[in-house]
């Protein structure tokens, strides 16, 4: 296994993660905003 390559998987994985996170995040935000 190529390092490099697993390195890139691990930063893909771990963007996709933040990424989907901060997608919550924001969602969670305009429906408090839309509810009061």
């Amino acid at each position: 296994m190529d390092k490099r390559l697993l390195l890139q998987n691990l930063i893909k994985l771990h963007l996709k993660r933040t990424f989907l996170e901060s997608g919550w995040l924001k969602v969670s935000i305009l429906k408090a905003f839309t509810s009061s």
